[in-house]
């Protein structure tokens, strides 16, 4: 185990996957012991990162979004207009350069291989003649990869199907292959994230 609030299973000697769980369920499992066996609990919150020589050993996991967005300061956290988020859901992997001005300069402020979370406010972008498919009414949160060139979202294919229906308008049939144009680059390859929470994409 972690810290407080936070678990892990060790395998090969590290922690694969970090979790967060409510200190009442922490105080039970500090308390049972080996006498409790546990095979699931908690939100992942933290995976370890599958880049070689990665300035920073885990990744942010779509799932655990919610619980660490307050506690994240705003160089990673970076507030994108909808030309972005478009350009993120339909690349997965797009070169830094695909973007706005202003986003990538606050994602050059972001050292490589690390997390970030790109975001995108419907609230704030009402007035933009742009806008989603589908109204949104919740803040939409992408957790992402920085790589030396572009950006990775954390993102499985399910959740990737789901952004592109609500948000684009665009349906794909469920055995399709999603095609990654800038996925050439091992460094800055796509890393899968567990189950959808509504901050991601599901029921923004």
């Amino acid at each position: 185990m972690l810290g407080r609030g936070f678990l892990s299973r060790m395998e090969n000697g590290m922690f694969r996957t970090v979790y967060y769980v409510a200190d009442s369920v922490r105080q039970i499992m500090d308390y049972a012991g080996s006498r409790l066996r546990v095979v699931n609990t908690g939100i992942k919150v933290f995976g370890r990162s599958s880049v070689k020589e990665a300035g920073c050993a885990y990744r942010l996991v779509c799932e655990g979004v919610p619980q660490l967005l307050p506690h994240l300061g705003d160089k990673y956290v970076i507030e994108v207009p909808f030309a972005d988020l478009k350009t993120l859901i339909e690349h997965v992997n797009p070169l830094l350069s695909l973007m706005s001005e202003e986003t990538q300069r606050r994602v050059s402020k972001v050292a490589p291989s690390c997390s970030v979370i790109m975001c995108y406010d419907p609230a704030k972008h009402a007035d933009d003649e742009e806008k989603p498919f589908t109204r949104l009414t919740a803040l939409l949160s992408i957790p992402c990869w920085r790589g030396g060139a572009s950006l990775s979202a954390h993102i499985n294919k399910s959740q990737l199907r789901s952004l592109n229906h609500r948000v684009l308008g665009r349906v794909a049939d469920k055995n399709s292959t999603f095609k990654l144009d800038n996925n050439a680059r091992d460094s800055d390859s796509v890393a899968i994230s567990a189950d959808s929470p509504a901050v991601c994409a599901d029921d923004a």
